[in-house]
């Protein structure tokens, strides 16, 4: 078995558990790019918490770098 690339894990679907309480953006906050990108994949999202059971994409600090259209 051969293990993912690094554009495999660069990006996670997450399905945060309906009876989990709301939290924050897993994003560093005094980032501003972060922030951005955080939103660009999530525009579901408006607040700077996830509701519970609402899902969302992650990106490592990687796939950041990576997003198409940021120079």
């Amino acid at each position: 078995m051969t293990s993912p690339s690094v554009q495999e894990k660069a990006i996670d679907i997450c399905f945060p558990d309906n009876n989990a309480n709301a939290f924050a953006l897993p994003c560093d906050h005094n980032n501003p790019d972060e922030i951005a990108c955080f939103h660009r994949d999530n525009p579901h999202i408006k607040n700077t918490v996830i509701p519970p059971g609402t899902p969302y994409i992650f990106r490592t600090r990687l796939a950041r770098t990576l997003v198409p259209g940021k120079s």
